[in-house]
């Protein structure tokens, strides 16, 4: 995985003044600081995102991005999760293969772009299954956050 370079500008101690917060923010774009509003996705960007509390080491991979409708939706995977699955033997899903999004959902949920890396195998079968599923209009996408998004799945893979 290739990580991006970061900057780090320290606030702490000052007294915050709107005038020095336009600074800052001016001063930070310049620099290159990138927003998640601001970035652009693409296939393979490994992103952080706003986690579950116990999930905090989470984050998620674009593996595609489609048009349909006038809306872009972002499919991704999600690793490093902790879903607990009501089974008799126990059981953790770790890894969702394939999630889609609505890209200003997805755009709400990311926190940082972390780096780069191959999109997993697990992501293009899923992705296959959604497609003809969407094709025949028996799926949809979320438009809720990635995190809500996980809560939901979980509450799914739960029912009894």
């Amino acid at each position: 995985m290739r990580l991006n370079g970061g900057r780090y500008l320290p606030i702490e101690g000052w007294s915050v003044s709107m005038t020095r917060l336009i600074g800052f923010a001016l001063l930070y774009s310049v620099l290159g600081g990138t927003g998640a509003q601001a970035q652009e996705f693409s296939e393979g960007q490994v992103w952080a995102y706003e986690t579950r509390p116990h999930e905090q080491d989470s984050v998620l991979t674009i593996g595609k991005i489609d048009q349909a409708s006038g809306n872009s939706i972002v499919h991704i995977s999600i690793s490093g999760l902790q879903i607990e699955i009501a089974d008799p033997n126990g059981g953790m899903v770790n890894l969702v293969g394939h999630m889609p999004f609505a890209e200003s959902a997805l755009k709400a949920s990311v926190t940082s772009l972390v780096g780069t890396t191959d999109v997993p195998p697990e992501f293009q079968t899923g992705y296959e299954e959604w497609r003809r599923a969407y094709e025949n209009e028996n799926a949809d996408y979320f438009t809720i956050s990635v995190s809500e998004g996980i809560e939901t799945m979980e509450q799914i893979l739960n029912q009894k």
